[in-house]
């Protein structure tokens, strides 16, 4: 009885193993998934440029309603100036519920490419 040494044993388990088609896709695979982290990182950092952007746009807005608000010499003129700050609050709404849903495909589509470049059928083929 001969004494095996691992490479050898490991090499009789797996007789054709193709390291080498192994190694190439792999090498793609990693290429690919650092290509797409770096799109999705660049995405997430965009869009939390403009969500900092809409943050200080909400901010000077707040400011300048409270402003108006402590020079208002009336309720019916208090009304009018919330009524005007209520209006732009659901035009703000509605471009963040745009801008959120817009950015969020975005992502599901960068994403979708990652898991849909046909990696599991090229692990498939070179494993038979």
């Amino acid at each position: 009885m001969t004494k095996e040494t691992h490479s050898e044993h490991r090499t009789k388990s797996v007789p054709n193993q193709p390291t080498a088609e192994f190694a190439v896709i792999g090498k793609k695979y990693m290429e690919e998934f650092a290509k797409v982290q770096t799109e999705i990182f660049d995405q997430v950092r965009a869009a939390n440029q403009q969500w900092m952007e809409r943050l200080q746009h909400q901010t000077k807005l707040a400011s300048k309603v409270a402003a108006q608000l402590a020079t208002a010499h009336s309720i019916p003129e208090a009304m009018s100036i919330y009524r005007e700050w209520t209006s732009q609050q659901l035009q703000i709404m509605a471009n963040d519920g745009k801008h959120l849903f817009e950015d969020t495909q975005k992502l599901i589509g960068v994403s979708a490419r990652l898991l849909s470049n046909g990696w599991m059928s090229d692990w498939t083929r070179v494993s038979t």
